[in-house]
């Protein structure tokens, strides 16, 4: 037998990337704090930022809103200081 007789089996299995992932610092209220209302560009995203910043314009006080002029996921490092430096919260959506 050559070796253009023999047939060889490839299983690719790929390695899950190890993920840390630390939950969100919440604060106990939203009142008067600036929220960052982030969307990806895609379809339905931007609608569904639009109903909850009424929501949240009704619920809390003295609130503002902040609204990233990129779409972009993920965040470049730049995006994120801009988001820190904008923001006490931000939330962030996708859509479709």
């Amino acid at each position: 037998m050559s070796n253009s007789d023999v047939l060889k089996t490839y299983i690719p299995v790929a390695v899950k990337a190890p993920l840390h992932v630390e939950p969100a610092k919440r604060p106990a209220s939203l009142d008067g704090r600036r929220v960052g209302l982030l969307w990806n560009g895609k379809p339905g995203g931007d609608v569904a930022l639009n109903v909850l910043e009424d929501l949240l314009k009704r619920r809390f006080k003295n609130l503002s809103f902040w609204r990233s002029t990129w779409y972009s996921y993920p965040f470049t490092a730049g995006q994120h200081n801009e988001i820190i430096a904008n923001c006490d919260v931000a939330i962030a959506t996708t859509g479709d």
